[in-house]
């Protein structure tokens, strides 16, 4: 008898923190490809490259019947043993609370404009990512920052976004003159997916930028059409006009992709297109294996390159007029744990 009771003691105390974090879970990604560089000119070389991989812990509570709360603390882990990412919170990293009045977070994060580019790009974190012509505007993160989404207005869900100093600093500026906003909405029913999105940063040095993205996919049987827009100003007052489109066609496990981004730049001679092209094996719903190839072509000016936004390491020594190129053979793995 003492030994039964003993044992529904023992079940009684391990029960307690699984029922407190029954909505908590470990999550993350490892994605390293083995990669051939070629600047168009005196380099090539091959290439292990860690691509934003990533480990987080997300968790909620239920804190009354109309009001949860919920934490998420993601950061960079380096799968290549290439540099030191050990810090907490390098990535999306927040909290806050959710009820009838939609979701408030504060901290460190995504924006909606930013979403949309990653909605609608078929080789995100890969060579050939879209972020390697969007010039760098648009797809920051928020620091220092609040962000609010609606609850759904039908299949329609509006943002609101700003940080008080989207700089390293941890004090604001005198008149927040490193603030940032966005704002967006966000359309999903069935197959369809359009994003609009402005976003605009005003920094006490001047370099302020500001960019309208909209974007959109189609699913239509086993394929996918993807379209984006951007007209951006940079901080030298440039104006970027960005178009891409984007085909995916799956048959089984296997989908084979292509999308042809390009940047026309009011500075002299400073237009550049960018193709990707891959075919990528879901081994499993957690495992695909991919093998990609993507490459610039640039205006006598323009120094755009296939690789960097997303995927880990850029291409060295790109010079205006050039045509770098990259070939990627890659392997990615999700992974979620539930406590």
């Amino acid at each position: 008898m003492k030994k039964q009771v003993l044992v529904v003691a023992v079940a009684a105390a391990l029960a307690v923190p699984a029922v407190a974090m029954a909505d908590a879970s470990i999550y993350g990604r490892a994605h390293v490809s083995f990669d051939y560089l070629d600047n168009d000119g005196d380099y090539s070389a091959t290439n292990v490259s860690n691509n934003s991989s990533r480990v987080g812990v997300r968790g909620s509570q239920q804190l009354t019947d109309d009001l949860k709360g919920f934490f998420q603390v993601e950061s960079n882990f380096e799968a290549a043993g290439d540099s030191n990412n050990g810090r907490l919170g390098t990535r999306n990293t927040f909290v806050g609370l959710e009820g009838g009045f939609g979701r408030i977070r504060a901290g460190y994060s995504d924006t909606v404009t930013k979403g949309i580019s990653r909605a609608t790009d078929l080789f995100g974190d890969q060579a050939g990512d879209s972020r390697n012509m969007l010039n760098g505007i648009g797809d920051q993160r928020f620091r220092n920052a609040l962000f609010y989404t609606s609850p759904k207005l039908g299949p329609v869900t509006v943002s609101v976004e700003y940080s008080t100093n989207d700089n390293t600093n941890s004090t604001a500026a005198d008149s927040n003159d490193d603030q940032a906003y966005s704002l967006g909405a966000v359309y999903r029913e069935g197959p369809l997916y359009i994003g609009l999105g402005y976003e605009a940063r005003d920094f006490a040095n001047g370099t302020d930028n500001k960019a309208t993205r909209l974007g959109a996919y189609y699913d239509m049987d086993a394929f996918r059409f993807t379209g984006l827009y951007q007209a951006a100003t940079d901080a030298a007052d440039n104006d970027l006009n960005t178009f891409g489109l984007g085909v995916r066609y799956t048959m089984g496990k296997t989908q084979l992709k292509a999308q042809y981004y390009w940047t026309d730049n009011d500075g002299t001679d400073a237009d550049a297109a960018m193709l990707a092209l891959g075919v990528q094996y879901n081994l499993t719903r957690q495992t695909s294996f991919y093998a990609a190839y993507a490459m610039t072509d640039n205006d006598d000016t323009a120094t755009y390159r296939p690789a960097g936004g997303g995927h880990g390491d850029n291409i060295p020594g790109v010079v205006g007029g050039s045509s770098p190129s990259i070939i990627s053979f890659g392997v990615m793995h999700n992974f979620k744990f539930d406590f």
